[in-house]
């Protein structure tokens, strides 16, 4: 009953009402796993940039924005570096690349123009990927939208108390010259407050990305205060 405990403390520590609780109980199994947005093995590749396709057999697929298709040797090059189904930027401005695992398939073709955001192979839809190619507007809209199809009885503010603490977290890439710990997960507020502490004295900021956390990961970070 994870998900119910945390989707509880969520909505009683927000001044949700009591009985909102209990209205999503009967719905809690497709809900939680909405909520805890699990990170698929095989997950669709997104286009991170416009720009026009370019296929390398069905190993290697890069979006380029002028349509210069790189050479065999630098694909080969290329190749190591993105090794394991990740994508890169390549070192001489073509990119991003994608190295396409075994099963997935390009759902687009070489010469294809398209915009950050497509779908280009098969795979389930990602929506950790969808918040870093498209923002968090985008997937926040899609997590209330799908939360209200299962709970109909939510209204719009009770969806948001919901899904705000999902996106309430960082992950720090860069320390700085800050305390932090590089691959860190901290809140937003305490990271923003380190930063204007850091600025204020002239020293070096730390550098974060958005994450996205599900209600498993995140009921292990509430403060025992939210229950």
């Amino acid at each position: 009953m994870v998900f119910f405990d945390v989707a509880a403390r969520i909505l009683r520590g927000s001044g949700g009402a009591p009985g909102l609780v209990a209205s999503i109980e009967p719905v809690w199994a497709q809900v939680g796993t909405l909520l805890d947005v699990p990170k698929p093995k095989r997950a669709a590749c997104l286009a991170q940039t416009d720009g026009f396709v370019h296929l390398f057999g069905q190993t290697m697929l890069l979006v380029d924005a002028e349509q210069r298709p790189p050479t065999h040797e630098a694909y080969e090059t290329f190749g190591e570096v993105v090794a394991g189904g990740r994508s890169a930027h390549t070192p001489d401005g073509h990119g991003p690349l994608y190295a396409l695992p075994s099963g997935q398939t390009p759902l687009v073709t070489t010469g294809t123009f398209v915009t950050a955001g497509t779908v280009l192979t098969t795979g389930v839809m990602s929506a950790h990927d969808m918040l870093a190619v498209l923002g968090e507007g985008v997937v926040r809209t899609m997590l209330k939208r799908q939360l209200q199809q299962l709970a109909p009885a939510l209204d719009d503010s009770t969806l948001e108390m919901m899904v705000a603490p999902m996106f309430a977290w960082v992950e720090i890439a860069e320390v700085g010259e800050s305390e932090l710990a590089r691959g860190a997960i901290v809140t937003a507020e305490s990271f923003f407050a380190a930063n204007d502490t850091l600025m204020a004295a002239e020293r070096q900021p730390a550098i974060a990305r958005q994450i996205l956390l599900g209600y498993t990961e995140l009921a292990a970070r509430l403060p025992v205060s939210a229950a």
